[in-house]
């Protein structure tokens, strides 16, 4: 498989498709909902895009295009995901930093 091509144009969509494909092609565990507007949930909203996991370290990602807003509810998340001391990481990934998310997933 051969990396995604860096394109700061990318659709949300096309990028989380790209992080997805990369992720389970290096063994990440991946979890994603598709169209989380649409799915029964509990709890709060604005829970991260994604979340992968693999051999101990979890991953948490929102992703946006290069100009994208997060909301209050995605901003909370990424505050308490932030201030997490151990194997879990929060970012908000843009086309842009596509490059340096291929890189995590090594």
């Amino acid at each position: 498989m051969s990396a995604p091509t860096l394109n700061r144009a990318m659709t949300e969509d096309q990028l989380s498709q790209a992080i997805i494909e990369a992720a389970i092609y290096r063994g990440w565990r991946v979890h994603h909902i598709r169209r989380s507007d649409r799915a029964i949930q509990q709890g709060h909203s604005g829970f991260p895009d994604l979340c992968l996991a693999r051999n101990g370290r979890v991953l948490f990602m929102e992703l946006k295009s290069e100009k994208g807003r997060s909301s209050p509810d995605q901003d909370a998340w990424f505050d308490a995901l932030s201030d997490l001391d151990g194997p879990a990481v929060m970012f908000i990934i843009r086309p842009s930093r596509l490059d340096f998310v291929l890189g995590l997933l090594e």
